[in-house]
């Protein structure tokens, strides 16, 4: 009997990916979870994948960490994006918060740098100058320069372009046009010594990206922004994510359960 064509895609709806999310899923352990493509065919069902999916059922169930991705306009468009890592490779999707449906496309693990770069949107910018000291800001800023209402949403990009108009005078009149976004990439995963979290937040501008850091002095921290290139971006990403001792380590543990 020839076995079925391997899919290294499948497409589900929004409210199906937000319950695969909740409820950790494919489980095949799970007698009761089911998942649905957009067009009502059961690809999970009993434990198992349908004929077919095998292989990137497999991968969303043996994931050992995600990236979770976004990026938020000024102007509200929000893109998610979420990448399952596992011994087998990648298994990615992203997509506008409004979109009715997400597709899912397995990959190798070596994709996964590409995928990061897609997502997050990261183009080349203007080279920022040399010789300079972050500035310091409030953390609360980078979070109301995207908010809803239109009040602490200018009240805070005229706060950072105040902050950082000394040593990104480009990025800030930007920002004060309102013409920018807000990046972030947060890491969970199971390591050789534990579950690891990592997270990063960047401004980008058409003149170039902002990047924040909190710093520790003394007692208590501090949120600073500074321009970078936008490799920079990725580069800090890559030291948050599995290094290879830990992609080792589930490969092994893979091996080892079969």
């Amino acid at each position: 009997m020839t076995a079925p064509t391997q899919h290294s895609s499948f497409t589900v709806t929004a409210a199906s990916l937000d319950a695969m999310i909740q409820d950790n899923a494919p489980d095949p352990s799970s007698s009761a979870q089911e998942i649905h493509g957009a067009d009502g065919a059961v690809l999970f069902s009993a434990g198992r994948a349908a004929p077919g999916y095998e292989d990137i059922m497999e991968s969303l169930a043996w994931k050992q960490g995600v990236i979770l991705l976004s990026r938020t306009s000024s102007t509200g468009e929000y893109l998610r994006g979420y990448v399952w890592m596992s011994p087998q490779g990648i298994v990615h999707t992203s997509g506008a918060a409004s979109s009715p449906t997400f597709t899912l496309q397995a990959e190798s693990g070596g994709a996964v740098f590409r995928v990061l770069i897609d997502m997050l949107g990261l183009q080349a910018r203007p080279a920022p100058k040399k010789g300079f000291e972050p500035s310091r800001i409030e953390e609360r800023l980078l979070w109301e320069v995207v908010s809803v209402e239109p009040g602490p949403r200018h009240q805070a990009r005229e706060a950072l372009a105040s902050a950082v108009e000394g040593i990104a005078p480009g990025p800030a009149a930007h920002l004060r046009a309102g013409e920018y976004s807000v990046v972030t990439a947060t890491t969970e995963f199971n390591g050789v010594e534990g579950q690891k979290v990592g997270r990063l937040l960047a401004i980008d501008t058409p003149a170039g990206l902002l990047m924040h850091s909190e710093e520790r002095k003394l007692l208590r921290s501090v949120h600073v922004l500074e321009p970078t290139p936008a490799w920079v971006m990725l580069a800090q990403l890559i030291t948050v994510m599995p290094q290879p001792q830990d992609i080792s380590w589930w490969v092994e543990s893979l091996s080892e359960r079969r």
